[in-house]
């Protein structure tokens, strides 16, 4: 199956809006990822290098493989780029304190 933007991103939207949000359990409290059995083993796969790239930097070659045996070469240079980007925002964003909860994201419209 190729990888698309779609696969990185609706792998954890699915999982906020179904196992999250119908129950009302706010997402930083729901059962972690790796017990849900919610997902194809292209998307743990997908969801365990971008935890790893997140939490440790450095990526143990097990996780690659994992992710190597689901995309090719070209896939996983995009998967990658996309997570580090991600990742890059997130920092940069924490960096100048800037927040969701600010008042701009919080008035009308929002």
């Amino acid at each position: 199956m190729p990888l698309s933007f779609t696969t990185l991103t609706q792998t954890s939207i699915w999982f906020s809006m179904n196992c999250c949000a119908a129950c009302g359990v706010p997402v930083r409290t729901s059962i972690p990822w790796e017990a849900s059995g919610a997902f194809s083993p292209l998307q743990e796969a997908v969801l365990r290098l971008t935890d790893t790239m997140t939490r440790e930097v450095q990526v143990p070659c097990e996780v690659m493989r994992e992710v190597r045996a689901h995309l090719d070469d070209r896939e996983v240079v995009e998967l990658v780029g996309t997570i580090a980007a991600y990742n890059m925002v997130s920092r940069l964003l924490e960096a100048l304190q800037i927040h969701s909860d600010d008042a701009r994201h919080t008035g009308p419209g929002y």
